[in-house]
């Protein structure tokens, strides 16, 4: 791999108590995608891992950047539900139905770098808490929205923000929950041409829909024992076939 990655690949983690069902999965399948990318692949690919999790007294989310993939995967076995890596000793299992999105975001924002392209996959099975939210959990992330000295409560704000900063990010959200595609994370999605994977139910998902300007748009078995694999290969093809051709000129593949 070359001393400077010339891409990188982040994972939006959300790791409130919601996801247990599927976290065992979701663990693997960024496993094998760090394996699949930086390893069997060897392409100069480095990874950013930013978990979220929250309570009514406080919102978590933390930045965590790796040089190697042996580093990278140790952090994300290591990774806890329910137990922000900032903050190992909290237990915050998120309260109400949306969680601190914005606030992981936001660390994203503040983080970010402005001269190489992303790849980001956010992995969750909620919305985002809306202005104007009376829950504590609202308040919490407000107040670390606040924190960070983020001008703005609102999501699309946060979201226009952190694309104006780095233009070349390619959103793709995997939505563990069974509801139909969100038509926000759907569009986010499409005006980053990234891709989106959905489940139809939440603790026994049928199919995953993966959609993307290259290659066509697939079905794939989630209960097949393939899938995992499948979704690396589909994922390890976006950043193949639409990012790294791009950049040739500096790679030198």
């Amino acid at each position: 791999m070359s001393s400077r990655s010339q891409l990188k690949c982040g994972i939006l983690m959300d790791i409130t108590g919601s996801m247990g069902k599927a976290w065992d999965g979701v663990r693997a399948s960024v496993i094998k995608l760090i394996k699949k990318i930086c390893i069997e692949e060897e392409l100069p690919v480095k990874f950013v891992i930013v978990p979220y999790t929250e309570k009514g007294s406080g919102s978590y989310a933390s930045w965590h950047e790796f040089d190697n993939p042996a580093d990278t995967i140790s952090f994300v076995e290591s990774i806890k539900l329910c137990h922000p890596p900032s903050h190992p000793h909290i237990d915050a299992h998120g309260g109400d139905s949306d969680e601190n999105v914005k606030g992981g975001m936001a660390i994203i924002y503040k983080n970010i770098e402005t001269d190489i392209p992303y790849i980001w996959f956010h992995v969750t099975d909620a919305g985002w808490h809306s202005i104007g939210g009376s829950s504590s959990e609202t308040h919490a992330e407000e107040k670390f929205l606040d924190e960070l000295q983020i001008n703005t409560h609102d999501f699309f704000e946060i979201w226009n923000n952190l694309i104006q900063k780095n233009p070349n990010i390619f959103w793709c959200p995997i939505l563990v929950r069974c509801n139909c595609i969100d038509r926000a994370y759907a569009q986010m999605t499409k005006q980053t041409n990234g891709f989106l994977v959905t489940t139809q139910s939440r603790f026994r998902p049928k199919q995953i829909f993966f959609q993307a300007k290259a290659p066509s748009t697939q079905q794939l078995s989630f209960g097949h024992p393939n899938t995992t694999r499948r979704l690396v290969v589909a994922s390890f093809i976006l950043i193949k076939i639409m990012i790294l051709p791009s950049l040739r000129c500096t790679v030198g593949i």
